[in-house]
């Protein structure tokens, strides 16, 4: 007996419909990659890398001697104005006047290359020390088969401030969960620069978004 056409179409598609549905069944599975993060405290990188601190008190004492050469021909200057203004009119108090004029201004223009020479520097060390951390970060991320390294999001100090509350709003990242490799990463740093491995205050980069510490 044969079947009406309808019924005959339709027990076909259901054929067909179990045929796909067995086939994928039995097809391997596609595991969808599980990116591994991993969390650096940029803070406390800076503060316990050995070559880094090292290099910045080098800068400040750098700094301060110049510093100290500046306020002393500052001082050098008023205690001048003060003879200028004791001085009657005439030629002397003129010439003074001209040579106060000139030492003002290679005050202010040897301040202003200072200044510049000092933020210079400042930024060539923290670049070298980026570039140390950006290889260290490479390496651990090699061996702990990691994707992703996020800057840890240390707790803010004030959200009583208006400002804070508004970079709070407008953080790219809510939320971070990952290994704590500011630790290993520190230490290696510190290896290859000859000086001992620093110790962090925290076990683990602090989070939030409950995210554990």
């Amino acid at each position: 007996m044969k079947l009406p056409v309808a019924i005959a179409a339709a027990a076909a598609g259901c054929v067909g419909v179990v045929a796909v549905t067995t086939l994928w069944a039995q097809r391997p599975q596609q595991q969808v990659p599980h990116t591994r993060t991993a969390l650096v405290d940029m803070s406390e990188v800076m503060k316990n890398s050995a070559r880094f601190t090292q290099a910045m008190e080098g800068l400040k004492t750098n700094y301060e001697a110049k510093a100290k050469d500046l306020q002393e021909r500052a001082t050098r200057g008023n205690e001048l104005t003060q003879k200028m203004r004791q001085m009657p009119n005439g030629p002397e108090r003129k010439q003074l006047e001209l040579e106060l004029a000139k030492t003002r201004a290679d005050y202010e223009i040897d301040q202003k290359r200072i200044t510049e020479e000092i933020r210079d520097e400042e930024s060539k060390i923290i670049l070298g020390l980026l570039s140390d951390l950006r290889g260290e970060l490479e390496r651990f991320a090699r061996t702990h088969q990691v994707q992703l390294i996020l800057r840890a999001d240390p707790e803010p100090p004030n959200l009583t401030d208006p400002r804070m509350i508004m970079r709070e709003i407008h953080k790219p990242i809510v939320y971070q969960s990952g290994l704590e490799a500011t630790n290993p990463v520190l230490s290696a740093l510190n290896a290859r620069a000859g000086a001992p491995a620093a110790r962090t205050g925290n076990a683990a980069p602090p989070t939030r978004g409950g995210v554990p510490r």
